[in-house]
C-alpha cells in the first residue's frame, strides 16, 4: 500500500507515477541525448503539459546543480554528475516513494552535499525513502531505522544510530 492504494490494482503508469527508483549505476537509466531532455523524458510520459515540463525540468537542473549540464550528453559527464542527472529526474517527477540503490556512491564531497540537500528537501515534502546502501556514515546521517540482512534473511532492525559498519567477506 502506498498513499491508501494497492500497488497491485495500479497500472504500469500510475505506479511509475508513485515510485522513483535511482540505479547503483545511473548510466544504466540514462538514455537520452541532452540532461534537459534526460530530465523531461518521464514528466511528458506523464502527459504533463509542455509549459509545466519545462518549469518542473528547468527546476530540477537549478536544484541539483545541473543548469549549466542542460545541453551536455548525459554520458560526457562524469560520474557524480551523470548520477545527479538521474537525481533530477527523480526531482522533477517528486514520486511519493524513492527507492535508492547505493545512494552515495561515485560522490565527492561536493557532490554528495548536492545530494544530501536534495534527500532533505524530499523528506521535508514528505517523501518516503528506502535506501540500500553500505555506507553506515551515509546511513546513519540520513535514516533513523535500518534493517539488515544476511543471506537474505532479516537479522534485525535497528534505529540507526545503533548501526555499525559490518566486515564483509564473500567465498
Amino acid at each position: 500500500m502506498l498513499q491508501q492504494q494497492a500497488m497491485k490494482n495500479l497500472k504500469n503508469r500510475q505506479r511509475a507515477a508513485k515510485i522513483g527508483v535511482l540505479f547503483q549505476e545511473a548510466e544504466n537509466q540514462l538514455f537520452h541525448s541532452t540532461v534537459a531532455d534526460e530530465i523531461a523524458f518521464g514528466l511528458i510520459l506523464q502527459k504533463c503539459p509542455a509549459d509545466e515540463i519545462t518549469q518542473r525540468t528547468n527546476a530540477a537542473l537549478q536544484c541539483c546543480q545541473l543548469a549549466d549540464t542542460a545541453s551536455a550528453h548525459p554520458l560526457d559527464l562524469h560520474s557524480a554528475q551523470r548520477r545527479m542527472v538521474a537525481v533530477a529526474c527523480l526531482e522533477a517527477l517528486s514520486p511519493p516513494l524513492l527507492l535508492l540503490d547505493e545512494p552515495s556512491r561515485d560522490f565527492d564531497e561536493n557532490w554528495l552535499s548536492v545530494f544530501e540537500s536534495w534527500l532533505e528537501k524530499c523528506r521535508q515534502r514528505g517523501t518516503s525513502v528506502v535506501a540500500i546502501s553500505h555506507d553506515a556514515a551515509f546511513t546513519r546521517r540520513h535514516f533513523s531505522r535500518v534493517v539488515r540482512l544476511e543471506d537474505g534473511v532479516i537479522r534485525n532492525v535497528n534505529p540507526s544510530d545503533d548501526i555499525r559498519p559490518l566486515a564483509l567477506s564473500h567465498p
